[in-house]
This record gives C-alpha cells, structure tokens and sequence, in this order.
C-alpha cells in the first residue's frame, strides 16, 4: 500500500498514482491480482508521511536538491524482506524543464561543458581535467568547478535527464511535426515513468541500462506495438524521451507500462515457491525462471546491465539516455531532431513577453542535446559488447548449446566504421554547422541577477565558433583517448572475422573528415572549417 502525499498537486496525483499501479501488470505474472494499491493521503490525517507504518509518494519543493525523483526502502538484514518505502518526486520536474535547466546554472554555456564532461567521464578524473582544458579552455573547466565541484551519481542523473527533458519540451514547440498543445501528454508521461522507476527501486530492482533495447528504432512510434510491448523492456534504465524525427509520427514520449524485463525480474523475486525438504527443488524453480533470459527468441528482452557495467564505456549497447536496439542510429535521429530545432530558431525570434537571453539559452540547450548524443558515436570505435553469461549454463541451456557465445564481444568494424562516418559527417564536416547571422545576432545573455539564474558575466556577443568547437574538439578527444585507442588495438587480436577497425584506419578516418577541405584544396569551405 503506498500514500500520496497530500502535498502532490491535483493535477500530477493520478500519474503518480499510475506510475505505482503499473507494477500490478508484473505482480500478476509472479501469481498476485492487485498486489500494490495507492491510497490518497487526508488533507486532515492525524499521521506524519515519515512514520515508518506508510509507505509515501512525497512532493519536494526544494532548490538544488540533486534529484527528480528517488525511492528509497528499508530491509529486514536478516530476511531481505522490505519493510518500508518512500519515494521523493521533486516539484523542479514539472516547474517547467526550461527553469529547471536555468535553476541548476545550466545556462551558464561553460559550466555546462564541465557538466557533461564530469559526468560523462567520471573514472576517469585526470583526463577530465586535462580535457576541459584542452578542448574548452581553462575558464570553462574553472567555471564548471566553481558551479559543481563534487558531482555524485544522483546529480549527473539529474542534469542528464534535465538536459533531456528540457530539449524535448523545447522540441514540442519549434519542430514543426510536433504540437505545443502534446506538452501536457509529454509531462504526464514523464511523470508516470519516474514515478514506475523509483517504485522499481523501493521493490528491490537495480538500474538496468540495457532495458531500451526492446526496439528497434522504426518500431518507437508504433502505438500499437509499443502498448501491447511497452517502449521499454525496463523501466529502471535511464531514458531520454522518444521525440521522433522530422517525417515519423510522433507515439509515447516515455514508456507508460512496465515491461518484459520488469515482470521476470518481480517474477523471480515475488513468486511463491513451494517449501520442500529438498533446497534444490526450490532452486529448480528459480532457475527456470532465470533460463528464460538464454532463450534466443527473447532477443534484448530480458537483457541486463547495471551501474558497475557502463562505467568504463566499453559497451554502446549498455548506457543511459540511449533507446531502442540499435543506438547509433538513434543517435542519428537525435542529431537530425537538433538540426530541425536549430532550422526552426533560425526562423523564429523570441516569443512575446520574453527576453533575448531565452532565445539564448535555447539555442545553447540544443548544442548540449547535440553534444550528448555525440558521445553514443564515439563509444561504438573500439567498443566490446557484454553479456551476463553462465559458463556452465542453466536448466535445458548448457555451455554446449551455445558455442559461439562469450561474456565479450567485439562491435563488428562495419559498425564502427559507421560511426566514424557519421562523426565525419555530422560533427568534422565544414558545413555540419549552419546558422543564420539573423539568429546569431539576437543572442545576448540576460542581466537579472535573482536565486533563480546563474552568473551573468557570459558575453554579450554569441560565440558560436567556441560552442562549434566544444562539440568537435569534446568528439576528437574523446574518440583519440589513449584507453579507446588502446581498445581499438587490442579488438585485433580479439576479433574473429579478418575485417577489424585499426588505429591507422581511425587516424586516416580523422585526417579525411577534419582537414579534408585541405586535401581537396578547398581553403574557403566556411568558418567552421577551421
């Protein structure tokens, strides 16, 4: 039984209220009809939401609090069994995705450099700080200090989503297949997902970043495929919203049911398993839920990877805020959704009642959108697949029934070689980058100083040669970063197939895409090019 707060807003308590029920669809696989129930909580209750006998859905109004949304519970040592839950849905998730993106200093274009890149790269602090400084100057990685100096887990996951969600709701308004009047859909959906994901954690269940691969990237607007199969396999990953890209009709922007994963997961750990004498019969009937996940017809469906498995980002297939099966070419969608906004502001002025400074800060949200989604490209040179395999195999799937399989495995080079030809292309390319001096001339910062908004010692001019830089110089360190080349070496002798990706290839793949205006002797290809 969980309590709404009677702090929620009216407006949000019924897609809280379903991002708990939804869980129900995973109890009943697990044999239980109506196993979670959500009581609204009396304006006049004579009990406090913090008494360890309720279970809560809380509403924070906080500034800076580090999170959207956490859900935390309290366990038997000795049993495992949970014996209270509390969830947190911070007010800032739907105060506006543009003020929550100002509130966190995010305008601040340098601080948010440093933001993207400590938590992008955070095992890897020295080469952080030498490559804020190198690729962005020493002012934006002092800035980003100044603005953060220790960004744990919960905050980069707070900026990573505010990033995402600001850019959708921006997408809603200025690409032109998509209608402002779908922002109050977009909100409630959101609202439901994070409520599902932080429930998810007070039921026991860890991250699964491998939870968006249900999909593939055509089948993400199929309302009828995704409301029979869900958007998701699991709620517990990190995922951006599904904006579809300029042509597509557009379905969910987030999932709103739980799926495959989420239900086997409850399954195993919920169902009633008959006591017997004989601990192995009890195992047994674990264990043949757990073969499940080696059936090939369950394809990414129950695939698994948790927090500790994309920290050193060897994986493109097992990150946060990536969706469907095929992440490169989401990546590219995402590439194309920035583009048509930046088309649509290069159109556009400000709107009535606002300031220069917002037209800025939009323009500013989708170089950082653009950005983020650069580094799934990158990821995929030199990068291995991982697989949670049982070397001996589970019930009816024995280590000989799968030959062929390894816990690693090589991207094949042809996948590789596409990133890099999209990375060429998109990002290296002298006319990746286009924008009219009509827009770029309308871009001075604001000068309200208030506790809402960051520092405003930004130029007055737009630098728009630094912020094309950023993205290419963050993408050309990022992809010639010793331990990715290192990977790029060592895939040689790992790969089966004669076709391997070398450091030469990279090397020659850089030098076409970055300076091929010299190698072509075109010296006027534009300002970008230089």
């Amino acid at each position: 039984m969980f309590w709404l707060e009677n702090t929620v807003p009216l407006a949000y308590r019924e897609a809280l209220r379903q991002g708990a029920l939804i869980w129900n669809e995973a109890f009943e696989q697990a044999g239980f009809e109506g196993a979670i129930e959500v009581q609204q909580m009396p304006d006049d209750a004579d009990w406090d939401p913090a008494d360890v006998r309720y279970n809560t859905i809380r509403w924070s109004d906080s500034l800076g609090s580090g999170i959207l949304g956490v859900g935390q519970s309290r366990a038997n040592p000795l049993t495992g069994e949970i014996l209270d839950a509390d969830i947190v849905i911070d007010a800032n998730v739907v105060r506006g995705f543009q003020q929550q993106y100002q509130t966190r200093g995010l305008d601040n274009f340098p601080a948010a450099e440093g933001y993207l890149q400590l938590c992008g790269q955070r095992s890897q602090a020295w080469y952080v700080q030498w490559l804020s400084m190198q690729a962005f100057g020493q002012q934006a990685f002092e800035q980003a200090n100044l603005s953060q100096p220790q960004l744990p887990e919960s905050h980069c996951a707070d900026y990573l989503n505010s990033q995402h969600t600001a850019f959708g709701a921006l997408a809603l308004s200025a690409m032109p297949h998509l209608a402002a009047s779908q922002l109050e859909t977009y909100i409630q959906q959101h609202l439901v997902a994070l409520a599902a994901h932080e429930v998810g954690h007070t039921l026991g269940l860890r991250h699964n970043f491998a939870g968006s691969l249900l999909l593939a990237p055509e089948q993400l607007n199929n309302t009828e495929l995704t409301a029979k199969e869900g958007l998701l396999s699991s709620v517990m990953d990190y995922f951006p919203p599904n904006i579809a890209p300029p042509g597509v009709q557009q379905g969910d922007f987030f999932p709103t049911r739980v799926g495959a994963y989420d239900r086997w997961a409850i399954e195993y750990g919920y169902r009633s398993v008959t006591p017997s004498p004989l601990r192995w019969e009890e195992q047994q009937s674990l264990e043949q839920v757990a073969a499940r996940s080696s059936l090939p017809e369950m394809g990414y469906a129950l695939a698994y990877a948790t927090d500790e498995d994309i920290v050193n980002e060897i994986d493109p297939e097992a990150s946060a805020w990536d969706l469907s099966n095929d992440p490169l070419a989401f990546a590219q969608w995402q590439l194309d959704n920035a583009q048509s906004v930046w088309q649509r502001l290069n159109r556009l002025s400000v709107n009535r009642g606002e300031g220069y400074g917002s037209l800025r800060r939009r323009v500013d949200l989708v170089f950082n959108y653009f950005r983020s989604n650069t580094a799934t490209l990158t990821t995929y040179v030199g990068g291995q697949r991982f697989r949670r395999l049982n070397p001996w195999g589970t019930i009816g799937v024995g280590l000989s029934q799968r030959p062929n399989q390894t816990p690693l495995e090589p991207i094949p080079a042809a996948k590789q070689r596409q990133a890099l030809q999209v990375l060429n292309q998109r990002i290296f390319a002298p006319d990746a980058f286009q924008f009219s001096p009509q827009l770029l001339n309308q871009l001075p910062p604001d000068r309200w100083r208030h506790w809402g908004a960051s520092s405003t010692s930004a130029s007055l001019d737009y630098p728009i040669y630094e912020r094309v830089l950023s993205v290419q110089g963050q993408a050309l360190s990022d992809l010639l970063f010793a331990d990715r080349l290192a990977r790029v070496r060592d895939l040689e002798f790992k790969s089966n197939s004669e076709d391997v990706l070398t450091i030469a290839e990279v090397f020659e793949s850089v030098y076409q895409g970055i300076w091929s205006e010299i190698a072509h002797e075109k010296p006027d290809a534009g300002p970008t090019a230089e």
